[in-house]
């Protein structure tokens, strides 16, 4: 009966002690996460300040036109690729129909030959 309060009791300091493990453990990623963002926002507003100013380009006209061109490509790929999927698919059932024209008729000769 001892044995069994004594183990009852330590119970409860476990639980406290994991408690306050857990609860260190996230404070202290809660404040390496702030951290973390503060040095970002710096180092973001410092490379804004140090990077000179681009002048804009005026080709943009050129890459949105490369890119229509690989749209159009892409799309073009994919009907071709539809289109041999149908041709493959069509052939293949008129395989199967030939095939099986062919049972019916060697089926129709055997009847034939038997009467």
């Amino acid at each position: 009966m001892e044995d069994n309060k004594a183990a009852g009791e330590s119970k409860p300091e476990i639980k406290e002690v994991t408690k306050a493990a857990t609860t260190k453990k996230s404070t202290a990623l809660k404040k390496a996460d702030e951290k973390a963002e503060i040095t970002e926002a710096l180092v973001s507003e410092s490379s804004k300040e140090d990077a000179p100013k681009k002048e804009k380009k005026k080709d943009k006209g050129k890459k949105k036109d490369k890119k229509k061109l690989k749209r159009k490509a892409k799309k073009k790929l994919k009907q071709k690729a539809k289109k041999e999927k149908a041709k493959k698919k069509k052939a293949k059932k008129q395989k199967a129909e030939k095939k099986k024209a062919g049972k019916k008729k060697s089926k129709a000769k055997k009847k034939k030959g038997k009467k």
